[in-house]
């Protein structure tokens, strides 16, 4: 009765580009061209709103705003969390090498297709970028007006949330507004995600592949402003003399 509950109220197949053969024609090894760049605006969605948060309310502690400031902030926050499985969902893409790589070949490789191999892998960079810029801007905020002890746990809990979150966009095609009109079902499924063995344990590897991801952005993103502004210095230096 909740399989058949859940199938009345929520058409995974609804909405898809499948579902239009002219859309569904638009693709390079299964990777529908016409999603390319909404899924990459999906993916920086969250990264967009990291910003905004760092900037407009990381200027006082948690505990002097207003209740005003504190729905807004809370609002915004939830938005970011709904948004934030967008990025990692995207790095799920490369998945699509695995429908293009030809079978019986000298290891899988065609010299005609190989650049697809690197089309799926910039593709789905961009959720690389998304994840650990956002990811880190949450950080840094929530250590300005909570604290290092708990952006640091945070950091970490959001993670495996971030990634559950993925698992019910891909293997449950939830959508993000569903999170509003049916939130018990997306519960459920979670809850099933959580206590089947194999679908726990990938959620368990997946995260610490994330967490490396996410300390390998950290450090790019801090050096590659270091690495400009070195390089400046030393135009102007060069020009001076």
């Amino acid at each position: 009765m909740f399989l058949l509950n859940q199938s009345l109220i929520h058409a995974p197949s609804a909405g898809k580009v499948e579902n239009y053969p002219f859309l569904d024609n638009l693709k390079i090894a299964d990777v529908h061209l016409v999603l390319i760049p909404w899924n990459i605006f999906l993916a920086l969605v969250p990264a967009i709103l990291g910003a905004y948060i760092l900037k407009r309310w990381s200027s006082r502690p948690l505990r002097d705003l207003s209740r005003g400031n504190s729905i807004r902030l809370g609002a915004l926050l939830l938005l970011w969390l709904l948004f934030f499985p967008n990025s990692i969902y995207l790095i799920t893409e490369a998945r699509k090498i695995l429908v293009y790589a030809p079978q019986g070949l000298p290891y899988n490789a065609s010299v005609e297709y190989i650049w697809k191999v690197f089309m799926i892998f910039t593709y789905s960079l961009f959720g690389w970028i998304g994840f650990a810029i956002s990811l880190g801007q949450i950080r840094r905020f929530i250590a300005r007006v909570a604290g290092k002890t708990w952006s640091v746990a945070i950091t970490v809990g959001l993670v495996p949330l971030g990634t559950l979150g993925t698992f019910l966009g891909l293997f449950n095609r939830w959508n993000i507004w569903e999170a509003a009109t049916h939130p018990a079902f997306i519960v459920r499924d979670a809850i099933d995600h959580l206590t089947d063995p194999p679908r726990l344990k990938n959620i368990v590897v997946i995260c610490a592949f994330l967490y490396l991801l996410y300390l390998i952005g950290e450090l790019w993103f801090r050096l590659l402003p270091v690495l400009l502004s070195e390089k400046g210095k030393r135009r102007e230096r060069a020009d001076a003399a």
